[in-house]
């Protein structure tokens, strides 16, 4: 797609509105959001080096097709929101329930 990827960016398996495909058998998560690994805590978010650009690390949390949608519609924060009332972290779940 001759783009980048950064903090709240996702992507589907498929295309939006045509063939997104759930990742495995025995799931409906089918795209995923890039965020912090929220698992490890703020401290391994980035690492420093000395004369050299920072290093951030990202995990791929998985997403149903209805939470892609809403975050295409409200934005990555109002996805988080919904993901903080439910306790969603980035550890995967094949069968998480939809937030929305």
């Amino acid at each position: 797609s001759e783009t980048w990827l950064g903090y709240g960016h996702t992507t589907a398996n498929g295309f939006l509105g045509k063939e997104i495909r759930p990742y495995a058998d025995g799931t409906k998560l089918c795209a995923a959001a890039v965020l912090p690994p929220a698992s490890l805590g703020e401290d391994f978010w980035c690492m420093s080096r000395k004369n050299a650009p920072d290093i951030f690390f990202w995990a791929a949390v998985p997403l149903h097709v209805a939470e892609l949608e809403f975050k295409l519609e409200h934005g990555i924060d109002a996805l988080l929101e919904l993901f903080d009332k439910s306790r969603v972290s980035d550890r995967i779940d094949p069968e998480r329930p939809s937030v929305v």
